[in-house]
């Protein structure tokens, strides 16, 4: 699917193509234990744009289809505790913009993804330092059942909110 939204034309498709793909590999074969942590707020970002992250000059949004299609999953998912996934509670994290963290056990991504002015700025940072990488792992650790997510319940009510609104959409 990544191939299909990246547009043609740039000069680097190939390479943001391959670099993607490589993330996503990694990202599907750890995910099942990886903690994933979201914002409810962005997911609404997503379903009313189709915009991940990067902007329409890089990438072709995806459509109202997809947009269900990939929240449904996500819903799935969380239901079925497939994987480790929370929405943090937004009174209590904020995230102001996109923000990943990917863990692979001795370096944190920290991978930061905002506009500034017309632009879309990405900046990666690569923590290496074992107590710096220890303390993300705790935190993350820390999170399910912590008063920083959302209790699933909570979560599936407002994804299915999210669902319902676009489902005429679709």
């Amino acid at each position: 699917m990544v191939a299909d939204k990246v547009r043609r034309e740039l000069p680097f498709y190939d390479d943001l193509v391959s670099a993607t793909n490589r993330f996503y590999d990694y990202f599907k074969a750890e995910n099942r234990s990886m903690i994933n942590v979201f914002s409810l707020n962005n997911l609404e970002t997503f379903m009313d744009t189709g915009n991940m992250y990067f902007p329409e000059e890089v990438c072709h949004p995806f459509t109202p289809a997809e947009r269900l299609m990939l929240t449904k999953l996500v819903r799935q998912d969380i239901a079925t505790d497939t994987r480790k996934t929370y929405a943090f509670d937004e009174k209590k994290i904020v995230l102001n913009s996109a923000v990943e963290f990917v863990n692979e056990a001795t370096l944190v991504h920290l991978i930061l993804h905002y506009q500034k002015a017309d632009q879309q700025i990405f900046k990666t940072i690569k923590l290496k330092e074992a107590k710096i990488v220890a303390a993300f792992d705790d935190f993350f650790g820390s999170l399910p059942g912590s008063s920083y997510v959302l209790p699933k319940e909570d979560t599936l009510a407002a994804i299915d909110q999210l669902i319902l609104r676009y489902e005429g959409q679709a």
